[in-house]
């Protein structure tokens, strides 16, 4: 398996992400694909 490297990723916040602050989805264009992650706060229990 191919790993990538996302460290020059240009992540937006995409217009599908909560105005709250809780819920914030990022998505980046890495030719020739659309990608989208999971950027909201994480709490470790």
């Amino acid at each position: 398996m191919k790993t990538l490297d996302w460290s020059d990723t240009a992540w937006r916040k995409s217009s599908r992400s909560g105005d709250t602050g809780g819920q914030c989805v990022e998505v980046a264009a890495v030719s020739p694909m659309v990608t989208a992650r999971d950027a909201a706060p994480t709490t470790d229990a």
